[in-house]
């Protein structure tokens, strides 16, 4: 008898040994989520994010004013968000930005100085932007900061915005977007002259742009980008962005315009380039109107079932924080950090000038530029290029590698006029 309860003690310390070690094993196999933020201040191989609660990594940076560029790395693969950040994703999100691994470019960061946490959800692919704390208030109307101004809505108003513009010369490219809080603004249906959206699908109207491409799909965010060799002559002032909102909720909100690039004729001088105005002769005036809903009822706040959970709140708001008017700034700090610091991605780096026009060949079999991959360089590229940027089109990275026709690591709008000038002959 004591032979087989001996036996028997040893069969159950085995069962047990064997449930650990295929327990471990099983632990072990579960990959744990490695998060780096790659951006100007950071060290060339990024700072490693700190674990928080519900699958959310966080840094905390103390920043001066400037222009900053970053990406974020989980488990090697690269996410960006081709849009500009005034101080804080609070403004228009108070889940922040969605990443995505589809595009792969740098966001943009305008920082008036000081502290910054970055928080990254795993989970929902979220980031999160707040600065000192930044949190918007709640009230019984909604207050809407346009630029330089404010107006107070009730729910079910209207808010017409309209985007007008002048200019000291012709320009031949323009890249902008406009950060709203979907969740407190429905972007309402409007009229468009678009060739590639009809009037009863626009959410958007670029009357004086002809070859423009805009993407008001893309949450909080509309996307606007246009070329042509021939000019767009906004000399005297003229109505460039036009969009119409309803007012689903109460307490404050932001609509962030910026400018990310802009080119006067001839490619010499550049208006913006990289969200940073670079030169005047370029004025943006934002004209915004409230109207009043006649039969006032509760409208339905838009809802996401598969809208992921917030992630971590950093410390209580600062009262004393005053956040940007939302237009880029007309000059920048000194302390603006260099371009030329090298991003994470497969895109190789050049040193030459952004307005080169003998751009150097990526390894491929496609001539560069051709992000078609039909062997031929024509204006379907350039199309490809320009919904790509306004998010309509997914690039695999050989065809960002081939979209970088300036080669300076950036995928943007100076990259299909450079492609439709070779067409033209004018370089």
């Amino acid at each position: 008898m004591k032979a087989k309860a001996i036996i028997s003690f040893v069969l159950v310390l085995l069962m047990l040994f064997s449930a650990n070690c295929i327990s471990a094993i099983a632990q072990s196999d579960e990959p744990e989520n490695t998060v780096i933020l790659f951006a100007d201040f950071t060290e060339a191989d990024g700072a490693l994010m700190e674990s928080r609660d519900n699958n959310s990594f966080g840094l905390t940076v103390n920043l001066e004013k400037g222009v900053y560029r970053f990406l974020i790395a989980e488990n090697d693969i690269i996410y960006g968000h081709p849009t500009t950040i005034n101080d804080t994703t609070d403004r228009f999100s108070s889940k922040g930005i969605r990443m995505s691994s589809d595009f792969s470019i740098n966001c943009t960061l305008l920082c008036s100085g000081g502290e910054y946490t970055f928080i990254y959800n795993c989970e929902s692919d979220c980031l999160r932007i707040v600065k000192d704390g930044f949190a918007l208030t709640k009230g019984e109307t909604l207050k809407i900061h346009t630029g330089d101004s404010v107006v107070e809505a009730n729910l079910g108003d209207k808010i017409k915005y309209n985007v007008y513009l002048k200019t000291n010369g012709v320009f031949e490219d323009v890249q902008t977007a406009l950060n709203f809080d979907k969740d407190k603004l429905a972007l309402s249906k409007t009229t468009s002259q678009s060739p590639d959206m009809t009037n009863t699908d626009a959410l958007a109207n670029c009357p004086n742009l002809k070859d423009v491409f805009f993407n008001s799909t893309h949450e909080n965010l509309v996307s606007v980008n246009a070329s042509t060799v021939e000019g767009y002559d906004f000399t005297t002032e003229k109505l460039f962005l036009a969009l119409e909102f309803t007012v689903v909720d109460n307490g404050e909100t932001y609509l962030d315009f910026n400018v990310q690039d802009m080119t006067a004729m001839g490619g010499e001088i550049s208006y913006y380039y990289l969200s940073q105005k670079k030169t005047d002769g370029a004025d943006f005036r934002i004209e915004t109107q409230v109207i009043k809903n006649e039969n006032p009822t509760d409208p339905v706040k838009p809802t996401d079932a598969t809208e992921p959970a917030e992630p971590s709140v950093p410390s209580e708001p600062d009262d004393n924080t005053e956040p940007s008017t939302g237009i880029v700034p007309t000059s920048p700090a000194d302390t603006t950090p260099s371009e030329t610091i090298t991003f994470p991605t497969t895109v190789p780096v050049s040193t030459d000038s952004t307005d080169s026009t003998e751009p150097s060949n990526p390894v491929s079999e496609f001539e560069l530029g051709d992000v078609t991959r039909d062997k031929k360089l024509n204006i379907k590229d350039v199309t490809a290029i320009q919904k790509y940027l306004a998010m309509i089109l997914d690039f695999d990275e050989e065809q960002k590698l081939l979209a970088d026709y300036l080669q300076d690591t950036k995928i943007n709008i100076k990259d299909a006029t450079q492609i439709q000038k070779k067409l033209a002959n004018i370089i």
